[in-house]
């Protein structure tokens, strides 16, 4: 009986990610089942996963809604302004409504914090 060789990490993160055809995935889930060492792989990413969530937990300030009106302007703005223009919007970050870094961009606008 000839011994299959190790399923490597390219093949795990494709089917553990979905871009395995369906046929391909049945094949290495079967061998899922008798690979300790690909099963050990993959439990190994699935904790690395759980520390990394846990690490960017949501934050529970919501970006101020004339911070939002701030940035909804400057890339309105951007439409009219060349891109190499030194307040080009372009130069602007999209901020996630979760962050708390709004702070900052509001003492760059003038605005003040309470």
């Amino acid at each position: 009986m000839t011994e299959k060789a190790p399923l490597g990490d390219i093949a795990l993160m494709a089917w553990r990610h979905g871009r395995l055809s369906p046929e391909d995935a049945a094949r290495l889930q079967a061998r899922l089942a008798t690979d300790p060492e690909a099963q050990a792989t993959l439990a190994e990413w699935d904790r690395q996963d759980a520390a990394l969530s846990a690490l960017q937990a949501p934050v529970a300030e919501p970006v101020p809604a004339k911070m939002r009106a701030l940035l909804a302007e400057a890339r309105a703005a951007k439409a009219t302004r060349s891109p190499g223009h030194p307040r080009s919007a372009a130069a602007l970050p999209a901020l996630p409504p979760h962050l708390p870094c709004w702070r900052l961009a509001l003492r760059g606008a003038g605005a003040r914090p309470r």
